[in-house]
């Protein structure tokens, strides 16, 4: 069976991770020791790399596997979903913290607008049903992402650090 490569602009979301991945690593104090400063979660440059690096072959993976949006639609609704909270999830962590998140910058300035690109150009293609199903499968992996750094990280307590 002949399948029909990715939309092109589909391949958008492991670039821009790979951007942000950078920009996490190496910006500011970087963001494995950012979030052990403000949530005391110690992630070693290790399973902080080591950890993206699987979820950007995951996420490739599922870019290369839409063949058309009637069918995997909600992939495409999930994946804008993770980007746009991540993005914003950014921009809270550091106002809340008062300091950059590094992962800010590609955050807000290309996966935030590449996730609302991709539900308003998706959404009208969708039924509701996939549309619905790809945000809570959006929501539920980004709340699984952010639970992973907790199991994997090793809780400190703020006098240890």
């Amino acid at each position: 069976m002949i399948t029909q490569p990715p939309h092109t602009w589909l391949l958008l979301f492991p670039a821009t991770y790979a951007l942000h991945i950078v920009e996490e690593y190496w910006a500011g104090e970087g963001f494995y020791r950012w979030i052990g400063r403000i949530a005391r979660i110690v992630l070693s440059p290790a399973q902080f790399l080591t950890a993206n690096a699987a979820l950007l072959a995951i996420m490739t993976i599922a870019v290369l596997s839409v063949h058309s949006l009637s069918a995997e639609g909600w992939l495409v609704a999930a994946l804008a979903v993770i980007v746009s909270v991540n993005g914003l999830g950014h921009l809270v962590g550091t106002l809340v913290a008062r300091s950059y998140s590094p992962g800010l910058a590609t955050g807000l300035g290309l996966w935030t607008p590449l996730g609302i690109y991709t539900l308003m150009r998706t959404a009208p293609l969708l039924s509701a049903t996939q549309l619905w199903i790809g945000v809570a499968a959006g929501l539920v992996i980004q709340a699984i992402v952010a639970l992973l750094a907790f199991i994997i990280g090793k809780r400190v307590q703020p006098d240890s650090l």
